[in-house]
């Protein structure tokens, strides 16, 4: 990171769970406070601390109401509100809040999902669609929290910054909410320098057929097989069944880690069973469950494959490709990092995460020799380019952008 152009600023980070084990959006906030600790004080104020880098101030928001969790979601808005009124120069919130001057978005916001399909839909049968999905939002206290909430913190009548994490989100989020560049900005995930890392687990020293065959051991994997490598906490939106429909025509030796808490894993094993699907098949998987740090497991795989159905942007996939894994990845209007990757060049881009044929000629096209070297090295090169330092500067930009126009609607406001 340059030289800070000002003075060190005082940073109140609002996230509910700084946790490396929660999801993307969390990791996420936590590599970018690990960043901005370096010339700024920062202040996180969460529900949950599993991740303490030194140099950075924690504050623990107590969790009364743990369920149901809209209501939650309400009592931690109030009590960081309470305590970031006053002291910080800048509140920057990864949490559905009304407050806080810079707010990052990191999922398609309840206002697409709920009411996206009423806006699109035409022809027969619109004004009953409309009518209907209206009545189920209007009758959900919890809907309608996320909808009030989200628009106190996306409209741009409230000044607030929105920083989106891909270039499809922010176009979504600019048409929907009327933002325009002064409210809107792009800050896509990065990645750290996996040299600190290497030396912190005095690994340094091995090549990458070493580095492969230390962390199949260490997570207790047959060095002898082909893995191929599932990361996620939802089984259903993140493909995992594509995956096994793809898995079962590929060869015995090729097997599957599976990182996460991979919610619904059960009743996708289930829907497998009952199209015929061998029981055979689990024997070719390894549930590793959630990890804190997934670098063994990225070390330990040959691909990563994500056929996912829906993620803004997909911080593995980038993750992977920087510890020089050929990735499988889902289509730039499924996943965000795809725009920014170019087809049998630095990835295998999937059209259609539903399409298991097509997921499976992808996974035997990335394995061929001719073909693995090349697609890694041409993602590890484009992943060096996408690092947490420049995330970093160009976060710290937007809060000394949100501080100047933060000034100037005071300064309108008090004139006589």
């Amino acid at each position: 990171m340059r030289e800070v152009p000002f003075k060190p600023l005082k940073i109140a980070v609002l996230t509910r769970h700084f946790s490396p084990k929660a999801g993307g959006a969390e990791r996420y906030a936590m590599a970018l406070v690990r960043a901005l600790c370096a010339h700024h004080e920062v202040h996180v104020f969460a529900q949950r601390v599993e991740f303490a880098p030194e140099g950075v101030h924690y504050h623990l928001i107590g969790e009364p109401l743990k369920r149901p969790r809209w209501l939650n979601q309400w009592w931690y808005a109030f009590k960081t509100w309470q305590l970031t009124r006053a002291g910080f120069d800048v509140v920057h919130s990864h949490e559905n809040t009304w407050h806080g001057q810079v707010q990052s978005v990191h999922v398609r916001p309840a206002w697409l999902n709920l009411l996206g399909a009423v806006h699109a839909s035409r022809g027969f049968g619109h004004w009953f669609k409309t009518a209907w999905r209206c009545l189920g939002v209007l009758s959900s206290p919890r809907k309608m929290s996320y909808l009030w909430l989200e628009h106190r913190r996306l409209h741009p009548k409230f000044g607030k910054h929105v920083v989106s994490v891909s270039r499809s989100l922010e176009q979504e989020l600019s048409l929907r909410f009327g933002l325009d560049a002064k409210h809107l900005s792009t800050i896509s995930p990065g990645v750290d320098d996996n040299t600190d890392w290497l030396k912190a687990h005095a690994l340094d020293h091995m090549d990458q057929d070493q580095l492969k065959r230390h962390a199949r051991e260490h997570l207790g994997l047959d060095s002898e097989l082909t893995w191929l490598l599932w990361v996620g906490n939802d089984a259903r939106k993140k493909g995992l069944l594509t995956l096994l429909n793809a898995l079962k025509d590929l060869p015995d030796q090729v097997h599957l880690m599976v990182v996460g808490q991979a919610r619904h894993a059960d009743k996708v094993l289930r829907q497998l069973r009952s199209r015929g699907v061998p029981k055979a098949l689990a024997s070719r998987l390894r549930f590793l469950g959630s990890q804190a740090d997934v670098s063994m497991a990225y070390l330990a795989s040959d691909v990563l494959v994500h056929p996912t159905l829906e993620d803004t942007f997909g911080m593995v996939v980038l993750e992977a490709m920087s510890w020089g894994r050929p990735v499988c990845v889902s289509a730039a209007k499924f996943c965000g990092i795809a725009a920014h990757l170019q087809h049998q060049d630095n990835a295998y881009v999937i059209e259609d995460p539903l399409d298991s044929a097509a997921l499976l000629h992808g996974i035997e096209w990335v394995l061929r020799a001719e073909n693995f070297e090349r697609v890694a090295n041409a993602g590890l090169t484009w992943s060096q380019t996408q690092n947490w330092a420049s995330k970093a500067l160009g976060m710290q930009e937007i809060y000394f952008k949100s501080m100047v126009l933060g000034s100037c609607a005071k300064a309108t406001t008090t004139q006589p």
